[in-house]
Parts: structure tokens; sequence; C-alpha cells
């Protein structure tokens, strides 16, 4: 019997929906308004259209708090301490802005979705639309994976593969996803590259994507200065597939399952087995203060 498995249902529809209209508007790009919000990320027609898609199907079971609301802020605090669900209709809208045809899957964007209870994010649901994945996860019970060429038709449970942690690679031979905005991260990741404790470091994509790119052995390492609480929708596929997930790894160094949704959260991502060889390096001085 599959937990919270009315939620998750709900959740698969709401991002297949919205992947159909997302596809549909690539054959009209030109028509598309494009702006930035207040942190300089963009926003387009087609994230607000897929919104539209979202959150109706979801409002019938509990509040939406989504990226592109302008009151997410306000309603995140009202709703924190209940139920309720997280939607970033097309996270990585940049990269769909400049590859909305991409089929290859080295660049990712798509619909993600979670449902939160008691400050955690329990099921999560992301569709990869240029690879046609669909990720699911559910707290304590794996995270799947399907290819879903037609997103008319939603998946049969029992044709899912699970993801399981790849073969664990040792720290020098990871590559490091990273983020560019906050300058204490980017001169540790720095730093751990020109001394060789890891083989490479690049920024790739959206957040979701990203992480999509750890469940599919691309990458093994990444680290994001700043999620914001629908991020954490995506956190939980890897956390669900064996990845350590550490809050605020230049601080308190928390684990994920101990951790309650805030609005803003330094997150570190690695294989279980480089975690303590990680931090340490953390610990013990690669963190640019302490050099």
């Amino acid at each position: 019997m599959v937990a919270f498995l009315q939620e998750l249902k709900l959740a698969e529809l709401a991002v297949l929906k919205a992947a159909t209209k997302i596809i549909e508007a690539t054959s009209r790009l030109d028509e598309v308004q494009f702006a930035y919000k207040e942190d300089g990320s963009p926003v387009s027609g087609i994230d607000k259209m897929a919104e539209s898609i979202i959150k109706p199907i979801l409002e019938v079971h509990a509040p939406v708090i989504s990226e592109e609301d302008s009151r997410h802020r306000q309603e995140f605090a009202a709703n924190k301490s209940g139920s309720f669900w997280l939607a970033d209709p097309l996270d990585g809208t940049s990269l769909f802005i400049r590859f909305p045809k991409e089929t290859g899957g080295q660049i990712g964007y798509g619909p993600l979705v979670g449902w939160v209870t008691s400050g955690q994010v329990v099921v999560s649901c992301y569709y990869n639309l240029p690879t046609r994945t669909l990720f699911s996860a559910v707290r304590g019970q794996g995270v799947s994976q399907i290819v879903i060429e037609d997103v008319h038709t939603l998946p049969d449970f029992a044709t899912r593969s699970k993801i399981s942690l790849h073969t664990e690679i040792p720290l020098k031979r990871s590559v490091f996803l990273f983020y560019l905005s906050e300058d204490r991260g980017l001169k540790f990741v720095d730093k751990l590259k020109r001394e060789r404790k890891i083989f490479n470091a690049y920024k790739f994509g959206g957040f979701a994507s990203d992480c999509s790119r750890l469940l599919t052995g691309r990458e093994q390492l990444l680290m994001h200065p700043n999620l914001k609480p629908w991020d954490f929708a995506a956190t939980l596929l890897l956390v669900e597939a064996g990845f350590a997930v550490i809050i605020d790894p230049f601080g308190d160094q928390i684990s994920e399952r101990d951790y309650r949704l805030k609005l803003h959260t330094p997150v570190l991502v690695c294989h279980d087995g480089i975690r303590k060889e990680l931090l340490s390096h953390i610990n013990l001085g690669l963190e640019p203060s302490c050099a």
C-alpha cells in the first residue's frame, strides 16, 4: 500500500497536465512575454500558464504555495505548520527560454510539485521535459522514474523503475554542481578543485534538473546557497535515492530528516560514503573563513 497515494496521484496529474501545455507553447514562443522577478530570476508567460494549470488541480485538496505567486512569503508563513502544496510551475525557466526544444538530456527543465506536512516534503513529482521522464518520490518509500512520451497518459504504478544510489565514487573522482550566487561556497568549491580533492566542478541547470542529473549518475555532488521551499520537493528525490543532504553545511550541518522548511536554506548533497570526508574539508579549514 502506497502511503500518500492520493497526494502522489494529484501531484503527478498536476505536473503532467502542466507539461502538456508547456510542450504546446514551445511552438509559439515568439508570442510569449518575459520579465524578471525581484530576485533577478526570469519569469515567462509560460510559467504563469503552467501555474494556472497546477493550482486548480491541487487547491481542491489543500493550499498551494507557488514560486510564481508574489504572495508566497506570506502564504508560507501562514501555512508552514500545517499541510500544503509547493509548486514550481517551470523549474529552469532561463534554460527553457534558451533551449525550448532540447531533447538530448544535457539540459533539463519542467514542472515540480511537492506535498508538505509537519514542515517536511513527503511527496515529490518532477517531469523533466527534454528527457520526458517523470521522477516521483514518497518519503520512506523510495524514488522512481518512468519515461512518458505521451504526457496525456497517467503512468501505471507497476511499470516504474526504482532508483537506487549509483556505485559510490571517491571524492577525488566526483563532479560538483554548484550555483554562482554565494561567495563562500564558490571559494570552497574552487579550492577543492585547485587542490584536486574533486575531479571537476561547474554550474549546470535548474535545481530540479540538477537533482535528476545526480539521480542518473552524471554528477555526484551538489551545493546551493539559497534553496527556496519548493526546491525541497526536488531534494526529496535525492533523499529517497540514498543521498546525504546536509542543511547549512558551513554552519550547523543538519540532516535533512531533522530539518523543517524555511524560506531560505543553504544545502550540500553528496553520496553518503563521502559525506564525512567532504565535511572534514570544511571543518578542518578548507572553508575560506578558516583558511
